[in-house]
C-alpha cells in the first residue's frame, strides 16, 4: 500500500538524519527504538525514537506518531538529557534555544510530517539551532554547577507553568523528576502544536501573535516568540516552506479542494458499499424473522426492523468507505493521489488505521445485537396461547395461555412524556391479573392487527372495538 511505503521512507530519513548528526557531533553512539501497540505493524506505530549518547549526556530525536488526544499528529521533537542516571529530566530544545538566547522562528516541536522530504526539513530545523547551543551544552557538561543551573531554570518554568506551588529550590530539585511524568510532556507537546502554533505554520502570522500575546502564563521561549512574530524573517520561513505547506493542506477545517475530494471520495465509496450493507443486514434480519415466526400463526412486531437494518446499512457503509477512500481517490482524481497519500499520511496517524477497524468490527457486531433484539421484540401468538416479548433489550419470555386474557379494548388516544394528549390510537389486550400489552409499538400495519384481532376472537376472548363488543 501505498501509504505503508510512505511511512517507510520517512523511517529510514528519520534514521539517517539521526546516524549522520551522531557522526557530526562524534556522538558515541546513535540508539534507535521503537514502540507499537500491539503487533509490529506501522499501523500500530506510536513513536521511533533515536538517542545520541556523548560523555555524560544524550539527545534524543522524538517522532510520535500517535498523538494525544487533541495534538496533532506525526511529530518530530528534540529533547536535552543532562546526565544518563534514570531519573534524569529530558529538557525541550526550544527552552535550551531560550535559555542560550537563540533567535529563531523555525519551528522545534513539527507536526505535520507526510513523508521523507518533510521529515529531512523538519530534522534540518532542529539541527540548525543544535548546533548553535550544542558547544554550550559539551562546556556544562563538564562544569556541574552551570549544568544544575540550567536543570533548576527549566524546573522553575514548570513549576510556574503546572502550579505546582513548591518554592523550596532544593525541594523542587528533589521532586522534578517525579513532577515531570508523561503528563506534563504530553502537555507540552499539545501546546506546541495546536491553537496558536498552527495558525503560525498556516502562514497566519498576525492571528497567531495576536493569540500568543493573549496568553496568560507564556514560557520564555513564547515571550521571545512576541518579539520575533512580529517582524518574522522571511529567510527562515523559506527553511520550512514545506511543513507550512503540510500545515496548509492538514487543515481540517478548511474548505479547501483537497478536502472536498476526500469528502467525495468517501461519499461515492458509502455510495458502493450501502446496497451491499443493506442486502447483507436485510437477508440476515429475514433469517431472524423467519426462525422466530416458526411456530406461530401471527408474529406482531419484527418487520419493524426492516428500516433500521436500513439505518445500521448507511452507518457502516459510511464507516467501512475510509478504507476505500484511497482506490476511489486515485480513479476520481489520479493527478493529485500522490499528494493525497502524503496529506493522509501526515493528518491522520499510524494509529487510526487501526481505531477504524476496531470501530468497524464494533459497528458490525453492534448492529448484529440489534438487529436481534428487535426481532425478538414481538408477541408471538400460538395455536395453544402466546408468548409475550414486548420488553425491548430484553430477552425474557413470558408463555401465557388465551384463557388468562380478560379482553382486547380500543384505545383511542394516549398521553405524551409533555402530559399531552395526542391522537394515536391502538388495541390493548388486557390480562386477567392487570396486565395491559399495548399494540400500540408492535401493530406493524392495519391489516395484520385485523388478522390478529379475528384469531384472539376466535378463541372466545372479548374484542371491543370504539366501545362496541364483538365475541
Amino acid at each position: 500500500m501505498k501509504r505503508n511505503r510512505i511511512l517507510e521512507e520517512m523511517f529510514r530519513q528519520f534514521d539517517d538524519c539521526a546516524k549522520e548528526f551522531c557522526e557530526k557531533t562524534n556522538g558515541n553512539v546513535c540508539d534507535i527504538t521503537h514502540e507499537y501497540k500491539g503487533e509490529e505493524k506501522l499501523e500500530n506505530l506510536k513513536y521511533r525514537k533515536a538517542t545520541v549518547e556523548y560523555n555524560g549526556i544524550r539527545i534524543s530525536f522524538t517522532y510520535t506518531a500517535r498523538a494525544y488526544l487533541g495534538a496533532s499528529k506525526n511529530i518530530l521533537e528534540c529533547f536535552i538529557d543532562l546526565d544518563k542516571t534514570s531519573e534524569s529530566v529530558a529538557i525541550p530544545l526550544y527552552f535550551v534555544a531560550d535559555y542560550y538566547d537563540v533567535n529563531t522562528i523555525v519551528p522545534l516541536t513539527v507536526p505535520f510530517i507526510s513523508n521523507k522530504d518533510v521529515m529531512k526539513q523538519a530534522f534540518d530545523c532542529l539541527i540548525s539551532v543544535l548546533e548553535q547551543v550544542f558547544p554550550k551544552i559539551e562546556k556544562i557538561n563538564h562544569h556541574p554547577q552551570e549544568k544544575e543551573a540550567l536543570l533548576l531554570a527549566f524546573a522553575r518554568e514548570m513549576n510556574a507553568l503546572f502550579h505546582w506551588g513548591i518554592e523550596d529550590s532544593d525541594q523542587l530539585k528533589e521532586n522534578f523528576y517525579l513532577m515531570m511524568n508523561d503528563s506534563a510532556y504530553q502537555y507540552l507537546t499539545l501546546r506546541f502544536t495546536t491553537g496558536l502554533y498552527q495558525n503560525f505554520l498556516k502562514g497566519r502570522y498576525d492571528k497567531a501573535l495576536k493569540k500568543l500575546i493573549k496568553t496568560k502564563e507564556k514560557l520564555g521561549y513564547e515571550n521571545r516568540l512576541v518579539k520575533l512574530w512580529q517582524q518574522p524573517s522571511q529567510e527562515e520561513i523559506k527553511r520550512f516552506d514545506q511543513i507550512q505547506k503540510n500545515a496548509i493542506l492538514c487543515d481540517e477545517t478548511a474548505l479547501s479542494k483537497e478536502n472536498f475530494r476526500e469528502f467525495w471520495a468517501i461519499a461515492v465509496g458509502c455510495l458502493i458499499l450501502f446496497p451491499v450493507f443493506s442486502l447483507a443486514y436485510c437477508g440476515v434480519y429475514g433469517l431472524m424473522y423467519g426462525i422466530e415466526q416458526m411456530g406461530a400463526v401471527h408474529l406482531m412486531g419484527p418487520i419493524y426492523g426492516f428500516p433500521y437494518c436500513v439505518l445500521a446499512a448507511f452507518i457502516t457503509s459510511l464507516c467501512a468507505s475510509y478504507f476505500f477512500r484511497f482506490a476511489i481517490y486515485k480513479r476520481m482524481y489520479k493527478q493529485h493521489y500522490d499528494q493525497f497519500c502524503e496529506t493522509d499520511a501526515a493528518r491522520t496517524g499510524a494509529g487510526e488505521v487501526k481505531f477504524m477497524k476496531s470501530f468497524l468490527y464494533f459497528l458490525f457486531l453492534a448492529s448484529l445485537v440489534l438487529m436481534f433484539l428487535f426481532c425478538k421484540w414481538n408477541i408471538k401468538f400460538e395455536q395453544e396461547g402466546f408468548v409475550d416479548n414486548a420488553r425491548f433489550f430484553s430477552l425474557e419470555s413470558t408463555y401465557h395461555s388465551y384463557e388468562e386474557v380478560e379482553k382486547v379494548y380500543y384505545k383511542p388516544n394516549r398521553v405524551n412524556g409533555l402530559g399531552n394528549v395526542i391522537e394515536y390510537p391502538s388495541y390493548v389486550m388486557e390480562l386477567k391479573d392487570g396486565t395491559q400489552l399495548d399494540f400500540y409499538e408492535l401493530a406493524e400495519m392495519d391489516s395484520r392487527q385485523d388478522e390478529v384481532l379475528a384469531f384472539l376472537s376466535t378463541k372466545g376472548i372479548s374484542v371491543v372495538s370504539n366501545t362496541v363488543e364483538n365475541k
